[in-house]
């Protein structure tokens, strides 16, 4: 099974994620969420997942923290 990790960049958004995660069936693939904001390499390494993605300077922590891991970054926009 490919286990994927969505990291939520705000925690009000962790629900909605969630719930449009939850309204798929994925038979051979895990989806998960979790909230993380930053770069303490205490909070990246217990991560476990083939995929995740996220964005900023998370995603580029998480990619220098964990090589074996494919990381997916997402763009920052203006909004942020």
């Amino acid at each position: 099974m490919i286990k994927i990790l969505i990291v939520i960049p705000y925690h009000e958004l962790q629900e909605a994620f969630e719930q449009v995660v939850n309204s798929y069936e994925l038979d051979d693939i895990s989806v998960s969420t979790t909230h993380i904001f930053g770069t303490d390499p205490q909070v990246i390494e217990p991560l476990q997942a083939d995929i995740i993605i996220a964005r900023g300077i998370t995603s580029h922590a998480i990619a220098e923290q964990k090589p074996t891991v494919h990381v997916v970054p997402i763009a920052m926009s203006s909004a942020d």
